[in-house]
């Protein structure tokens, strides 16, 4: 009965073509090989190389144990890879606060591939148009529509936000076709609760009436949706 180390040997020796390579291969001398592979062949009781011109060439035997050291090694190479990823995969709760527009419209879709790829994490999602605090650990992640100004947070962008104004079927057909901000100057507009997006839009429309402000593009929305009833053109 031969050892795994004694396959290792063979295999190293068929690859190399000879017991040089095989030593190096190995990091042990030239005479180790040598001594290893006849006390190999020794305790099989055949041989295992022909020795042609100082290459070494598997025998039929030798052939079999190449190929059985082959299957061992790929085994072995199949099973250190999943234990050492097994070992690397992340695991725990992740917090992750975002508006609750980037989280209904954005996160929502990307969290089925996140999970797919790091099962061992439980995402706990805080849709809150707050700013909560990193450094306080109120979260670990944050999506937010503006640089962040704490010095200690690493930032990276994710996406570009585009601002528009949009209406309720019923409304929009009766304004027609809107090509200047002034033709919406006698509509009652639903905005958006908070800065600078309020202050801009008072400044390209003068005269607007704004008779609702919600802190939740989700509202803003339904409410355009419900447009013939406020006959309001939504901010969102």
């Amino acid at each position: 009965m031969i050892s795994w180390d004694d396959y290792r040997l063979v295999l190293a020796v068929a690859r190399a073509k000879g017991l040089p390579g095989a030593a190096e291969s190995l990091g042990v001398t030239l005479s180790t090989v040598f001594r290893r592979l006849e006390r190999t062949e020794d305790a099989l009781g055949t041989r295992l190389f022909d020795r042609l011109r100082g290459s070494y060439q598997p025998t039929e035997a030798g052939l079999e144990l190449v190929r059985a050291a082959e299957r061992m090694e790929q085994d072995a190479l199949a099973a250190d890879r999943s234990v050492t990823g097994r070992d690397r995969q992340l695991t725990g709760t992740l917090r992750v606060t975002a508006t609750e527009s980037l989280t209904t419209f954005f996160l929502a879709r990307h969290l089925p591939t996140f999970h797919s790829k790091h099962p061992g994490i439980t995402v706990e999602i805080i849709p809150d148009n707050r700013l909560l605090s990193l450094a306080a650990r109120e979260a670990d992640i944050s999506l937010r529509p503006k640089r962040p100004t704490e010095e200690t947070l690493v930032a990276r962008k994710a996406g570009t936000i585009h601002w528009g104004i949009y209406a309720g079927k019923a409304t929009a057909e009766s304004l027609g076709r809107v090509t200047e901000l002034s033709a919406l100057a006698k509509c009652r507009v639903v905005d958006w609760d908070g800065r600078p997006v309020t202050s801009r839009l008072e400044d390209a429309i003068p005269g607007v009436e704004i008779p609702i402000r919600s802190g939740s593009l989700l509202t803003n929305a339904a409410l355009a949706a419900e447009g013939t009833c406020w006959r309001c053109c939504p901010v969102s």
